[in-house]
């Protein structure tokens, strides 16, 4: 499945309840990799930022090229 792994568009609200009332603000669906993934709820506003995955970058000097 090409799409599994982008966030939803949409989750229900954590303070109001309401369904599918955070909407996602800042991503293009992409696999998060490296950017905090913001929800807004269009009822009562509150917001919601999910930190990104642990990114698979190598540190430098810890690569397996040593």
């Amino acid at each position: 499945m090409p799409y599994s792994g982008r966030p939803p568009l949409a989750r229900d609200c954590l303070e109001c309840g309401a369904h599918d009332g955070m909407e996602l603000q800042n991503t293009a669906r992409t696999l998060p990799i490296n950017i905090p993934l913001l929800y807004l709820c269009h009822v009562c506003g509150c917001t919601l930022t999910v930190p990104p995955a642990q990114s698979p970058v190598t540190p430098p000097g810890r690569g397996d090229d040593e």
